[in-house]
Parts: C-alpha cells; sequence; structure tokens
C-alpha cells in the first residue's frame, strides 16, 4: 500500500541562482619555509630557513611559513573555502602531546621575518603524540571572504608550537603538500524566485489524466489498493535569465498543509523535471523520465525547500516540475 500527501501546494516557488561563471579554485603555495627566534626570547625572528619546522626547545622557537598568490581571484562570494596539509614528526623526542596552531594573515608571497610575528587569524590547532602526525582540512569560507574584500592578493600560513617545550614536527611539502580549496560566486551573479505559471491537479481515472486547475491548492496522493492516482503540475518560466548564465543553485519551496502517513513509514516526494510550454496538459502527469529531486521523508507540516538538480535547469528555458507519487 502507498499513501501520499494530499493538499500539498498551498504557495510554490522556485528560486534560482546563477552567474555568469561559477569558479572552483585550487591553488598550491607560491612559497614555503620558516622563521624562527633564538633565546632569549623577544617575540620577533631572528632568522628564516628553507626547512618548515615547528618546534618549542631550550633555545629556539620556529614556524612553518607558505603563501598563496590570490591575483586574478575575481570579487565575489567565497561559497566554500578549505586549508588542508599534513604536520609529521622530524623527531620523536618526547616531550607529550604535540600542538600546531595554523593562522592567517595577510602576505607579501615571500618569506619574511615579519611574518613570525604578524597578526593573523586563528583558524585551528591540530594535536598529536610526540613521533605522530595530523592533517588538517581548515573552513576557511568566512576568513578568505573578508581577506578578499579587504583586497588581499595574497595571503600567508603560519603554522607554530602550540606547546612549551615541544619537539620538531615539520610542515609537509612534497608528499602531500598543503593546498587552498575554494569555490567563489562572482560579482554580478543574483538570485530570482519565480511563481508557477501553471499550477494544478492531474487525477488518473481509467487510463487518462484529467487536470484540474484553479484550486487553491493541490492533491498529491498515490493509494495503489484503492486506484487512486494525483500528481501536481508545477511550470515556471525561466525564459528571462540572461542567456549564457551558468544556474548554480535552485530550490522549490512548498507548503505542506496535510499528509497521511502509517508509521514508521512516511511519504516521499520524487520531483521530475521537462521542458514545458506554459500550460497544464494531461500528457505532463506522465513525463517522468527525469527525475531532478527526492524529498526526504515528509514527517510535518509545513514550509519546506527541495534543492533541484541545477545541470538540468541549464538545460532548459523553462521548467517544469512534475510532483509524483
Amino acid at each position: 500500500m502507498r499513501r501520499l500527501c494530499s493538499q500539498l501546494v498551498a504557495l510554490a516557488f522556485c528560486s534560482i541562482g546563477f552567474a555568469d561563471t561559477t569558479r572552483a579554485i585550487t591553488l598550491n603555495p607560491v612559497v614555503t619555509g620558516g622563521v624562527y627566534e633564538n633565546a632569549p626570547f623577544d617575540g620577533f625572528a631572528d632568522a628564516k630557513e628553507s626547512a618548515t619546522f615547528i618546534a618549542s626547545v631550550n633555545n629556539s622557537r620556529e614556524a612553518a611559513i607558505y603563501e598563496y598568490d590570490l591575483t586574478g581571484t575575481p570579487p565575489g562570494l567565497v561559497q566554500s573555502a578549505f586549508l588542508t596539509g599534513s604536520v609529521v614528526p622530524n623527531n620523536s623526542s618526547n616531550t607529550g602531546t604535540r600542538i600546531d596552531n595554523i593562522d592567517v594573515y595577510t602576505g607579501n608571497g615571500t618569506i619574511d621575518l615579519a611574518d613570525y610575528s604578524v597578526p593573523g587569524i586563528r583558524v585551528g590547532s591540530v594535536s598529536h603524540p610526540s613521533g605522530g602526525s595530523s592533517t588538517y582540512n581548515l573552513d576557511i569560507k568566512g576568513v578568505l571572504h573578508n581577506l578578499l574584500a579587504a583586497g588581499a592578493k595574497k595571503i600567508g600560513v603560519r603554522v607554530s608550537a602550540g606547546a612549551d617545550p615541544q619537539g620538531y614536527d615539520v610542515l609537509e611539502t612534497s608528499f602531500n603538500p598543503p593546498q587552498l580549496n575554494f569555490t567563489l560566486l562572482p560579482t554580478g551573479s543574483t538570485t530570482v524566485q519565480k511563481q508557477p505559471l501553471v499550477d494544478a491537479q492531474a487525477t488518473l481515472g481509467g487510463s487518462t489524466y484529467t487536470i484540474v486547475d484553479g484550486q487553491t491548492s493541490i492533491g498529491v496522493q498515490k493509494v495503489d489498493f484503492a486506484s487512486i492516482d494525483r500528481r501536481g503540475i508545477l511550470e515556471f518560466n525561466i525564459s528571462d535569465i540572461p542567456a549564457g548564465s551558468n544556474i548554480t543553485s535552485a530550490h522549490l519551496d512548498l507548503y505542506l498543509n496535510s499528509f497521511g502517513s502509517s508509521p514508521p513509514s512516511y511519504p516521499s516526494l520524487p520531483i521530475y523535471g521537462y521542458a514545458g510550454n506554459g500550460t497544464a496538459e494531461p500528457a505532463d502527469a506522465t513525463r517522468t523520465a527525469t527525475k531532478i529531486a527526492q524529498t526526504t521523508e515528509i514527517k510535518s507540516t509545513g514550509a519546506f525547500s527541495i534543492d533541484l538538480d541545477t545541470n538540468f535547469i541549464n538545460r532548459f528555458s523553462a521548467l517544469a516540475a512534475d510532483l509524483e507519487s
């Protein structure tokens, strides 16, 4: 027995975000190295080195430095950003748990003594036993967005010892080099909200569907043993989205008035897409070749949103969603 929602759609909107280009960017460091200060310690570096040591011992405190070149990154909204890397032991001197602190700052593309003490933003820490190692994958979305918005062309990363004493670790730069991976929605991107041109119900009677339009809600229901089959037809006009735009997100917003279920089983809606014509027709109810979304189990009434397949929407100038049980 299959049961699905009744009185499903009281309000329906399709929200579509689009951009001229979508950027997924991976950067490798333009420089790697280290800076350190010697005892007596005053918080300022005394020398640079090519090695990427991280340590705090009796006569030296060392930090690994690497920097990325952001030149050429278009202005826009950072959607995601992750800083990845790996710290491995240079020796197994047992000084207890080793802690490596990771800070991000505005850089200049070179290793400078000032990189040791320049104020930065702490984006994370990793720890491991002496002789152990750590990898990191840190979410720096907000930090990167703010640095780019402030005009930064280079960003630096400093990895420093968080314990004292702390034996020598080293930032891995060959086997598992650090990377900056981020996605960007360029300036000029926007979101549009579309109401349906058509919102109708298709009800199966015998072997054909009958279209019912003009109601305040749409019933979507499938009960096999009772031969009940009602489907929702929604069509949206997206022809005014500029030619050549790349649709980066789309979701269908619905309001659920009521639903039926047989716990522990709950209904779930598959969403199908097709090229519409602005008119609800019986044949639309059978256009189920391309599924563009599937809801989670429906367990409550109210507003909910369904993410749609943007690849499908990019292929059509008009979008229609066929809700079937």
